[in-house]
């Protein structure tokens, strides 16, 4: 009796798979990373959007997406990110400042931004507007984070109808002494980057 393997695995399999073909022949080329969220994904997150300034932060999962790796020329590729399908993530706790949770290994992660300013975690601490409020901007513990469970792009959702996408190559980790750690480092930055420019896949995660 042959056994399933499970559907979280398969997806990781299937990402890993995309990611080590696409930076297998294009390692030397310029690559620009875009994001699209495609009016089916836009449209659960667009209605979960609320204006509350003492709202936690919100979490998901990509559960479709897919990934075209467009030939600009010989030294330019362009890497496009497009996100079909995201569902609620669970989340163990949230704040108006941050949100932990985690998807399965191999799943891309999306969170909310808060259209407030907050000096605290505490809810009674939000302002409407103010410095904060609408950040795309992903923090240290947001690209630390993706980094670590290696996943190709990460998003923010910062208002009802922006999104921002973010990547590995725009996160540089501190330096190691160490001879291996800077092998593993390398290795682990040159599997992230969709650099092929013979590949073209669809992920259904």
């Amino acid at each position: 009796m042959r056994l399933q393997p499970p559907l979280a695995l398969l997806r990781a399999l299937r990402w890993a798979a995309g990611a080590a073909c696409l930076a297998a022949a294009g390692g030397r080329a310029q690559v620009v990373r875009f994001g699209v969220m495609e009016d089916s994904a836009r449209a659960v997150l667009r209605a979960a959007w609320r204006e509350d300034s003492t709202q936690p932060e919100r979490a998901y999962c990509v559960r479709r997406a897919r990934i075209v790796a467009r030939v600009i020329s010989p030294t330019k590729i362009d890497s496009i990110f497009h996100v079909l399908l995201v569902r609620p993530a669970h989340v163990d706790t949230a704040s108006p400042n941050h949100v932990s949770f985690a998807c399965h290994a191999g799943t891309p992660e999306l969170h909310t931004h808060t259209p407030a300013t907050c000096l605290t975690d505490d809810p009674q601490y939000c302002a409407a507007g103010g410095p904060e409020a609408y950040s795309c901007q992903p923090s240290r513990e947001d690209y630390e984070k993706l980094i670590q469970r290696g996943d190709p792009f990460a998003i923010i959702q910062c208002d009802r109808v922006a999104f921002r996408f973010y990547y590995p190559s725009e996160y540089v980790s501190p330096a190691k002494d160490d001879s291996t750690s800077r092998r593993t480092h390398r290795a682990l930055h040159e599997s992230f980057a969709p650099n092929n420019t013979r590949f073209i896949t669809r992920f259904s995660l």
